[in-house]
């Protein structure tokens, strides 16, 4: 008498449908780059190329043209950092001490260093305000962020203590050049902070969806007992346990990279900004291959499940588990 499946149907729809609900949204979610850090901060024009920031570059992907199994919404992300009218400010202030007359040139100055500094410490407002709100990173991660923002607005408001104490137009002229060179801080932790930022929100993914090749693996083993052939659903499980550990070692990668930038090199920190970078893109690749994956497993899962095809008992493959 031929085998009849339906015992298996329930558990495999069940483990089907934990993967499109629970599993291919997060994946989804993490290659749409709603895991990233989103918005590239603007600095002020004296500082750009410095330093860049670490929000990947555009990526086209078919993940979303082919996650038609669920629809999810997406957490909001803060609006982008927009200085616009800080940058309009310190410019005008520009103006007016080029046209302003020797004597009052002193107060002029004074007034450009102080855009100077505001245009800065409402960047790093913003950017404290977007990981405030971050609802997915671990309070220890954000701690550390806002810890690293505050010292650099803290180094901020030291320029404007010293401006405020310059009493000969050359002093004060000493300082409003240095600005940009000595606020090292600034330049560094806006790209460390959303880099870190971004690999935490990745690494909330890859941890959320692992569980789903241990559940698969499972019907595997009980479609095997039952004669059913698995060859196709094992291959696409393994692809999915590789691509995920590929994003996890480049998401640690990442991480190392963010973490290693210093305000004493920011040269250095440049480098290690692009490295982290690129280990953020190549994570996105890896979700977006692993989603695919996860597709093609369901689909081979959901078939072998209900097959009504004479048993046959195939040939055991070993599935390699990738740590």
């Amino acid at each position: 008498m031929p085998h009849q499946p339906s015992k298996f149907i329930r558990t495999t729809s069940t483990v089907a449908l934990m993967a499109t609900l629970l599993v291919l949204p997060q994946l989804a979610l993490a290659e749409d780059g709603s895991g990233s850090s989103g918005t590239t901060t603007e600095l002020h024009q004296s500082d750009r190329g410095r330093l860049a920031s670490p929000t990947p570059p555009a990526h086209t992907t078919d993940v979303k043209q082919t996650n038609t199994l669920t629809t999810t919404s997406e957490p909001s992300e803060p609006p982008e950092v927009d200085d616009t009218k800080d940058k309009a400010a310190t410019s005008e202030a520009v103006r007016a001490f080029k046209a302003a007359k020797v004597a009052d040139r002193l107060t002029r100055l004074r007034e450009v260093g102080s855009h100077m500094v505001t245009q800065r410490q409402n960047v790093l407002a913003k950017l404290r305000t977007r990981v405030q709100a971050d609802t997915v990173i671990s309070a220890t991660d954000k701690s550390t962020l806002l810890a690293m923002i505050d010292a650099a607005v803290s180094g901020l408001g030291q320029f404007t203590t010293k401006f405020t104490a310059d009493t000969t137009l050359d002093t004060l002229k000493t300082d409003v050049k240095s600005l940009p060179e000595q606020t090292r801080d600034y330049l560094v932790v806006i790209p460390q902070v959303e880099g870190l930022l971004a690999a935490d929100r990745l690494q909330t993914v890859v941890t959320k969806v692992s569980g789903t090749a241990a559940a698969i693996q499972n019907q595997i083993i009980t479609l095997k007992s039952a004669g059913r052939i698995t060859a196709e659903l094992e291959s696409a499980l393994a692809t999915y346990q590789t691509a995920l550990s590929s994003a996890a070692q480049n998401i640690t990668s990442a991480k190392q990279s963010f973490q290693a930038m210093k305000v004493s090199d920011v040269n250095g920190s440049k480098s290690l900004a692009q490295t982290g970078r690129s280990a953020l893109q190549a994570t996105r690749k890896d979700l977006s291959s692993a989603s695919l994956a996860l597709k093609t497993a369901i689909k081979h899962l959901q078939s072998s499940a209900s097959s009504s095809a004479p048993i046959t008992t195939p040939t055991a493959t070993s599935i390699p588990i990738t740590p």
